[in-house]
């Protein structure tokens, strides 16, 4: 934000799993689910056109304003 008018972030949820050293399992559809906003809170066109870009490339995915919650939540355990 120091260098950047406006600056974008997004939450990434794999619904996966750890089974053995090098081993992981994707047990769901769809892989990735994808949160995006504008940092630190709001959106705007280029976050809609992110996010509709993302969608036509078969990702689930989200804009919310309060990006920051998001980002936070994926701190606590599951």
């Amino acid at each position: 934000m120091r260098r950047f008018n406006r600056v974008y972030a997004a939450s990434i949820l794999t619904r996966a799993r750890y089974t053995v050293t090098g081993g992981v399992v994707v047990g769901a559809e769809p892989n990735v689910v994808v949160t995006l906003g504008r940092y630190p809170d709001g959106l705007d066109e280029t976050a809609l056109a992110i996010v509709s870009d993302l969608t036509k490339a078969g990702y689930l995915v989200e804009a919310r304003t309060g990006i920051r919650r998001w980002k936070a939540a994926k701190l606590v355990p599951m």
